[in-house]
């Protein structure tokens, strides 16, 4: 066991000596980013104005919602058509299926 400690670490310091860069040169590519300012600013409009804020506020949480429930598609309808008033291409709902645990009221 001492025997293959001392080789292992023999080994190691002659491998690892010298530094060999890659033949072919990778050139970092950073995000490139393709958006409308005008709309960017329009969106951050609306998120940040008081009165839009106060309105989605009451709105989500006026009632109790769980998921899965009648309830939440009222939530998913108000969303989407909020995503909708800034002119996308498209604003899909996905529909899923998850196990969710109820509560017991019984």
């Amino acid at each position: 066991f001492l025997f293959g400690l001392v080789v292992g670490y023999l080994i190691r310091r002659n491998v690892h000596e010298v530094y060999i860069e890659p033949r072919v040169r990778q050139k970092y590519v950073g995000i490139q980013q393709d958006y409308d300012p005008a709309i960017r600013d329009e969106l951050q409009a609306r998120v940040t104005h008081v009165g839009n804020f106060e309105d989605s506020l009451h709105m989500l949480t006026k009632q109790i919602r769980m998921s899965g429930t009648c309830n939440a598609v009222t939530i998913l309808n108000y969303v989407k058509d909020w995503w909708d008033t800034f002119n996308f291409d498209s604003v899909t709902v996905t529909n899923y299926t998850v196990l969710l645990s109820y509560p017991n009221y019984t």
